[in-house]
């Protein structure tokens, strides 16, 4: 239809065939990129052939002749907005035209045609494309639902944490937008059609503007279900597999220069899945729920790699993860230990106060050094989820002043720790030598305290 409405005007704006001249410019990425634009499609009305933009955006059209003309470019990218490009005016002289700019609508033109108003600049546009997992065909009347935690302070400025939600319903060609999604957070989305569900799409912060994802649910998965409770004859010693699930994943990990990384820890996000690699940086990760599923890949020492693929019923689906580098070597250095240990005598001054729970190395062996073994000792718990726990590598949690479980503040090496997982947890757990739990704010040292939270702390100390 919009190639339609350009031709309409195109029609308005032919040139005689006279002395021919070369155009060029750029096309540039205004919405999501902010960068040129490659792969697009530049056509004048009246000369035969379209230029292809290269990476750095930039097209030549060559033959055009004296005249005024009609301009503009095509892209996949405004297609899956249904959107079409600004069309604009040329006149040709004999001279050869350099330094055409075209761009792809602005925001507030984008949020008008998508979301019938403008929008705040602060937030995006997300384009969600429903599919079911075995043919690829549009799913029209699924569900979207996007979420996020957001914190407010609330009666008498305590700090609240209140969950947010969009949920939308896919038109006729299986297509959800969503407006006012929040850029500077992380959130998730997950669809549904009926009792089947994809997993949790996750979007980190820095969402583009406007931001299009393809979301696969499988029809005939029973895995995929809005809820999966794996049972306690399901669990695995190395790995839990999804009940049902007939996807399967295998996943090379490599560093960003290819070579092959041993040990590295593959899950699927919210499933009770995932592997270890190799010594080739290989697993292969059967019983994968069919359908959209985010993929985190991590290792000790490097950053996190994060990717949403899509599983097809009774088939193997291939993934590359690439991780980074994010530890420093540092210069060999002579260290003499000294007699007094400052943190250690603070440590033994807080455990004679005995106002939390103190754990050394090899209380820490007795419990295993892992989430569950911690879930033994007084107000600590891990979520579970069918009578286990929901993860590879479960979180911790606290009993709340009000009766609720809540994340606790972590210290590693008397450092505060944002963003803390369950997999860091384990990590950390590994290289402990001593820890402290304080499982009610009131108990927490001054040296720990934190104002704005209403759990406890727990130290972790690897020195």
């Amino acid at each position: 239809m919009h190639r339609a409405i350009a031709a309409l005007i195109f029609a308005a704006c032919t040139a005689p065939l006279d002395a021919q001249v070369n155009v060029s410019g750029v096309v540039f990425d205004s919405l999501i990129t902010k960068a040129p634009l490659a792969g697009a499609q530049v056509v004048l009305e009246g000369i035969e052939g379209a230029s292809t933009t290269d990476r750095r955006g930039r097209f030549s059209i060559s033959g055009v002749a004296p005249g005024r003309y009609a301009t503009t470019f095509f892209h996949p990218r405004l297609d899956s907005m249904s959107m079409s490009a600004p069309v604009i005016v040329l006149d040709v002289g004999e001279r050869p035209i350099t330094g055409v700019r075209l761009a792809t609508p602005s925001f507030a033109t984008t949020s008008r045609a998508l979301c019938g108003a403008e929008i705040d600049t602060t937030t995006s546009i997300l384009l969600a494309r429903i599919r079911d997992a075995e043919a690829g065909r549009p799913l029209p009347g699924a569900f979207g639902e996007l979420s996020w935690w957001e914190m407010s302070f609330g009666v008498g400025a305590a700090l609240q944490r209140q969950n947010r939600r969009l949920v939308a319903r896919a038109d006729s060609t299986g297509s959800i937008t969503l407006c006012g999604v929040p850029n500077d957070i992380d959130v998730a989305m997950s669809a549904r059609m009926g009792a089947q569900s994809t997993g949790d799409v996750v979007f980190p912060r820095g969402l583009p503007a406007v931001a299009v994802q393809e979301l696969r649910i499988s029809l005939s998965d029973t895995a995929a279900r809005v809820r999966t409770a794996p049972s306690e004859s399901e669990r695995s010693d190395t790995v839990t597999r999804a009940r049902g699930g007939s996807g399967v994943l295998r996943v090379a990990v490599s560093t960003d220069r290819g070579t092959a990384i041993r040990g590295a820890t593959v899950t699927i996000r919210g499933q009770s899945v995932g592997g270890v690699t190799d010594d080739s940086g290989m697993v292969r990760i059967a019983g994968v729920p069919a359908g959209s599923q985010t993929v985190e890949v991590r290792a000790i020492g490097r950053a996190p790699d994060r990717q949403v693929v899509a599983v097809v019923p009774r088939a193997e689906a291939p993934l590359d993860a690439r991780l980074g580098d994010v530890a420093t070597e540092l210069p060999e250095y002579l260290v003499r230990g000294v007699t007094e240990n400052a943190e250690r005598a603070a440590y033994e001054r807080r455990r004679r106060a005995g106002n939390g729970r103190f754990l050394d190395s090899d209380d820490l062996d007795k419990l295993g050094r892992t989430a569950n073994g911690l879930a033994n000792l007084p107000g600590v718990r891990v979520p579970l989820l069918g009578g286990m726990a929901s993860t590879a590598f479960p979180m911790v949690f606290l009993r709340g002043a009000d009766g609720q479980l809540c994340a606790p503040t972590m210290f590693v090496d008397g450092i505060p720790r944002q963003r803390f997982d369950g997999f860091e947890l384990h990590a950390m757990l590994q290289l402990a030598t001593r820890m402290e739990v304080y499982n009610r704010n009131m108990s927490v040292p001054p040296e720990f305290a934190n104002a704005l939270s209403r759990c406890g702390v727990i130290v972790i100390w690897t020195t």
